[in-house]
């Protein structure tokens, strides 16, 4: 899997859009086995605010985006700090989702032949 991070400034409001793409064939088999994994794009990501909970699945809900802007500062500096630890909180939320993903066994499918 490829995680791309683009960021941005426009009109004070610091962007972050994180995609995810090129899934091996292993992980796509993995989530049409055990499901697609979900991360919180929003929530307590170490900024100086908390955004609501936004629960989005890691390929078919890619990109994840989010703005901080300027305006919304309590001291100068919170918008790009904010979008720094969003950034970073997604990847690392991306790679432990996919790390537990890859984790599973399937120890149910196969074939079992008995001679008799």
């Amino acid at each position: 899997m490829k995680i791309t991070t683009v960021k941005d400034i426009v009109n004070n409001v610091y962007s972050v859009n994180i995609s995810t793409a090129d899934f091996s064939q292993a992980d796509t088999k993995a989530m049409e086995d055990f499901g697609e994994p979900t991360i919180d794009a929003g929530g307590d990501f170490g900024g100086t605010v908390d955004l609501a909970t936004q629960i989005k699945k890691v390929l078919t809900e890619s990109p994840f985006v989010q703005g901080f802007d300027t305006r919304d500062d309590v001291t100068p500096g919170d918008a790009e700090a904010n979008a720094e630890a969003w950034a970073l909180t997604i990847v690392t939320r991306l790679q432990a989702v996919m790390d537990t993903l890859r984790a599973n066994t399937d120890e149910y499918s196969g074939e079992s032949v008995i001679t008799y």
